[in-house]
């Protein structure tokens, strides 16, 4: 018998999410240019602080392992 709250669901596989992996690539790079981190929170409908551990890999995961290894392809793709 196994206990839990079942599969381990996470980044766009979660069905709650409100991220994506096109949102976080997005706002990665808009918050490079300059954009307010509550701005794009506010725009994304999460808090800041949700916002913030997403883009700093520490709570969202994307196909890469997290947005930090996402952060490197989205600048690498722009060279």
């Amino acid at each position: 018998m196994s206990f839990g709250l079942g599969p381990n669901n996470t980044g766009e596989q979660n069905g709650q999410a409100k991220l994506s992996v096109k949102k976080i690539s997005l706002a990665i790079k808009r918050r490079a240019s300059g954009e307010r981190l509550i701005d794009l929170a506010n725009e994304y409908g999460v808090s800041t602080s949700t916002l913030s551990r997403a883009l700093r890999g520490k709570t969202w995961k994307t196909p890469c392992g997290s947005a930090q290894g996402l952060s490197s392809l989205v600048f690498k793709s722009e060279v």
